[in-house]
């Protein structure tokens, strides 16, 4: 046998088992992250048994919209770690030159084991989003809204007898103001959450890799899933259709405002709160879908891509808590949730964040 078929032999003998010592290590390294995406499935299969609809909901759409952040945030990535490279090399070199020992130093850390790690977390994501999504798109069969009038009021007591909407309306009614606080609320802020999980995704194993990836489960699970089937609501833009005739609707006047908005420069928020009400009631199913507000997932989420921030640099930190707090605003300016949802909601992120900080710390 000639020295190189011992080589491919070797290499052919070896390959199979590093694979499996990378798979092993990478599942050992995400299993709490895992054993939530599990609990996720388990309380969906309930969920959706009890309320006769399908377990799983767009998930080629959930793998497509993970695929699609890790790729963009993970090009970017690849291109800031090249750069950042070469500039520690120096200039005594010709810039390709650079850029090519700049690769060869990357490469070295792009081990079997890092991959793995990586490809557990973008092909188990999805399946828990998209359980998520049948979960949230089966509250109402199994509790149906019956909390909206005692959150709207428990709201408008904490904030001294005033629903919030009216304390913004003087500031945030006009119509441009509006328009762009639709855009950040829905575009901007789903960038905003898969670029955030995608870039933990991509992190190195770490105690704070493994903190954020669990809570970022965590916070669907308990907000999203738990939270919302136990204090099923509608939210403010179906409170006349939830609470019914014999209560006068607080939020008339800000509804009146948005479709005046809508008919001229066109809402998100209008057509997605239209949208969401023909599903539910017309039994659509797809990613994305549900009714439900209390908690907000919009800013539990929010608030802990926000502590991830304050954790990587106290800078992108501020900046990212201040986006969770016009997020917040948002929410309520658009009709979205009651004021008592966001608070909540990012009370639980904060409890989350400090819990999955505590089983993960420690655990490797």
């Amino acid at each position: 046998m000639s020295h190189w078929q011992l080589t491919y032999s070797a290499v052919r003998a070896d390959g199979p088992a590093e694979i499996r010592a990378a798979v092993a290590s990478a599942a050992a390294e995400s299993r709490a992250f895992l054993a939530a995406v599990f609990l996720q499935v388990i309380a969906a299969s309930v969920m959706c048994v009890i309320a006769r609809r399908p377990m799983f909901v767009g998930l080629a759409d959930s793998y497509s919209t993970f695929a699609g952040a890790g790729a963009i945030v993970g090009l970017m990535a690849l291109t800031l770690a090249l750069f950042q490279r070469r500039e520690a090399i120096g200039s005594g070199q010709a810039t390709l030159e650079n850029y090519r020992l700049a690769w060869h130093s990357l490469r070295g850390s792009l081990t079997a084991e890092y991959f793995a790690n990586v490809a557990i977390v973008f092909l188990v994501a999805p399946i828990g989003l998209s359980a998520f999504s049948a979960a949230k798109q089966a509250i109402p069969f199994i509790h149906p809204f019956s909390w909206d009038a005692r959150i709207a009021a428990l709201g408008a007591a904490m904030n001294g007898g005033t629903h919030l909407w009216v304390w913004l309306q003087p500031i945030l009614a006009h119509p441009t103001v509006t328009v762009a606080m639709d855009w950040f609320y829905h575009r901007f802020w789903a960038v905003l959450i898969l670029s955030a999980f995608a870039f933990g995704a991509l992190l190195p194993p770490s105690p704070l890799r493994r903190q954020y990836l669990l809570a970022f489960v965590l916070v669907f699970l308990i907000v999203g899933t738990a939270g919302a089937l136990a204090l099923s609501s509608a939210g403010p833009a179906y409170y006349a259709r939830v609470v019914g005739s014999s209560s006068a609707d607080p939020y008339a006047p800000l509804l009146s405002y948005l479709q005046s908005v809508n008919a001229r420069d066109g809402l998100l928020a209008v057509r997605g709160q239209w949208g969401l009400w023909y599903a539910y009631t017309h039994d659509v199913k797809a990613l994305g879908f549900g009714v439900s507000a209390m908690p907000s997932v919009h800013v539990a989420s929010v608030t802990l891509v926000a502590l991830f921030g304050f954790a990587l640099s106290r800078t992108i930190g501020v900046l990212l808590g201040l986006i969770a707090i016009c997020t917040f605003v948002a929410s309520v300016a658009l009709a979205w949730h009651y004021a008592l949802d966001g608070y909540v909601g990012a009370l639980l992120a904060c409890c989350i964040w400090w819990f999955a900080g505590r089983v993960t710390t420690k655990a490797r």
